[in-house]
């Protein structure tokens, strides 16, 4: 979703439930920019985001896997 792009003005509503939890936090900024931009004027983007001390991205081992948030 961090490099999903499209045309400005496209929807009504965006919605994000749970789904922004599972990336890094560093990108968020820019994901809520760049929906915020895919919106029409008067737009809806209801979200449910995690909380918590996770960055959404665990690090060690070989390879990231996405965390299970509580």
């Amino acid at each position: 979703m961090t490099a999903l792009d499209l045309p400005t003005g496209s929807f009504d509503a965006v919605t994000a439930f749970y789904s922004i939890g599972h990336i890094p936090r560093r990108p968020h900024a820019a994901l809520f920019t760049r929906i915020t931009r895919w919106l029409r004027p008067g737009g809806w983007f209801p979200a449910a985001l995690a909380c918590g001390s996770t960055d959404g991205v665990e690090t060690t081992g070989s390879a990231p896997r996405v965390l299970q948030q509580s």
